[in-house]
């Protein structure tokens, strides 16, 4: 009977699935060439698009440069050469300092092609915003260290260490053991998304630990005004949120302010 009820629908369904299909992907053409919307999602959340231009039986794929864009407004330009070519040549296909492109594709390999293309331009994007986001938290961090030094004994600070959290164990920056026992982390947080979020799931694991009560969890950000008021607010429900160059004072009330309460 079950049976018999998927086929009795399956037409209906065949028609929503083509329907959702239609709406996830989008065709255009225009003066000979084609140009595809995909639902392979750049880490802003932007969709990749690929462009098909026929030459005689052939076809040419490309993404427009776009991969490069995408690293480029992130501020992650310098890093997406190396990633491009490495996808590139991941997926069999090329790379020439501004597109990631397939040449030469039959008709009978339009639908490998368009995959690669687009697939290689997302992971190479994605990759050097990546490696991007994690140069500059190190270089934000190493300053966070010279930083918590004025305001706590050398001796007590650790660059990196290893605290369980509720499902995993985490590497923190810059921790201070206090005299309680306890513990002071001042991780840096940048403004950008990926940032906020690995920041946003660390800190709440942490905070669900057996010895939450006695982590003080604080991100420190460049400039508070600049921060992005509605990123501060999601962090701010699990760490204070303290400014790079916050006074002496302002960093021992931070630190002992989970142990305190």
């Amino acid at each position: 009977m079950m049976l018999g009820l998927l086929r009795s629908e399956s037409p209906d369904v065949a028609k929503r699935v083509s329907d959702a299909l239609s709406r996830i992907v989008r065709v255009e053409e225009e003066g000979g060439k084609y140009t595809i919307n995909l639902p392979i999602l750049y880490p802003n959340g932007n969709g990749s698009v690929v462009e098909i231009t026929p030459n005689g039986d052939k076809l040419f794929v490309s993404d427009m440069g776009l991969g490069h864009f995408e690293a480029e407004f992130s501020g992650a330009s310098s890093y997406y050469d190396a990633q491009a070519n490495s996808a590139a040549s991941r997926y069999g296909i090329r790379y020439d300092g501004h597109s990631v492109f397939a040449i030469k594709v039959g008709l009978h390999q339009i639908e490998a092609a368009i995959g690669a293309v687009a697939n290689a331009s997302v992971q190479a994007a994605t990759q050097a915003i990546h490696k991007s986001i994690e140069d500059t938290s190190r270089r934000w961090n190493e300053d966070v260290f010279d930083r918590i030094t004025d305001a706590f004994d050398k001796s007590l600070i650790a660059k990196t260490m290893e605290i369980n959290g509720f499902r995993d164990a985490w590497e923190v920056h810059n921790v201070v053991t206090l005299e309680s026992g306890g513990k002071a982390v001042f991780e840096f947080v940048s403004p950008h998304t990926n940032s906020v979020s690995n920041k946003f799931m660390m800190f709440s694991d942490i905070a669900n630990s057996d010895e939450a009560n006695l982590i003080s969890l604080n991100g420190v950000v460049e400039d508070i005004p600049k921060f992005n008021k509605a990123r501060g607010t999601m962090l701010s429900d699990l760490a204070e949120i303290i400014a790079l160059d916050a006074s002496n004072d302002e960093y021992r009330r931070a630190a002992y302010r989970v142990i305190a309460a």
